[in-house]
């Protein structure tokens, strides 16, 4: 190539490169401020076990990690080998997570991952199918019929005929407590 060729050539880049900067230099349009959707949330890190899981939400983000106490009876509803040092990540989240607990509905050990929203509502993520669903856990959607939660809480009830089982509490801001255990049984999500 011919050195005047390439020295224009550099020459008309300076002067481009000049006019672009300068111009967006002497720009009185200001950066756009993050929207909300754009701003990093911060959340403070939540734990939560139960039995043999652990949940944890951090940042936006919820895993599942699952003990080596697991026992026999359980682990049997896994299609393949237990990784115990592994932590899964929770997929299919359809909300803004700000807390998360483990707890367990009925007479044997059958545990829930159950997501508070920001928004007041609350995601669940059914354990055993996870675990059965080779390791995948996905959100089972929207607990059904229940706002303004605030937190959830392990807890005792009788049925009718005085037999006691665990069950799972949602409180929500206007002060109620509400036992989720039917809403899980039926599939739980809107």
């Amino acid at each position: 190539m011919d050195k005047s060729f390439i020295l224009k050539y550099a020459s008309l880049m300076v002067v481009v490169c000049s006019l672009f900067l300068g111009g967006c230099a002497g720009s009185s349009k200001k950066p756009e401020e993050p929207s909300a959707k754009q701003s990093s949330r911060k959340v403070a890190t939540r734990t939560s076990s139960h039995a043999f899981v652990t949940a944890r939400l951090e940042g936006s983000s919820v895993t599942v990690q699952i003990s080596p106490s697991l026992t026999d009876e359980y682990s049997e509803y896994a299609t393949q080998p237990i990784d115990y040092s592994r932590i899964y990540t929770v997929a299919g989240i359809r909300c803004p997570v700000k807390d998360v607990f483990v707890g367990s509905v009925g007479q044997d050990v059958f545990p829930y991952i159950l997501l508070v929203c920001d928004n007041g509502s609350a995601e669940y993520v059914n354990v055993m199918e996870g675990i059965g669903d080779d390791f995948t856990f996905t959100s089972s959607g929207r607990l059904s019929g229940l706002s303004g939660i605030k937190q959830f809480e392990q807890g005792t009830v009788q049925d009718d005929e005085g037999i006691s089982y665990v069950t799972i509490f949602a409180h929500t801001e206007r002060g109620e407590r509400i036992d989720v255990s039917e809403i899980l049984d039926e599939g739980g999500a809107e």
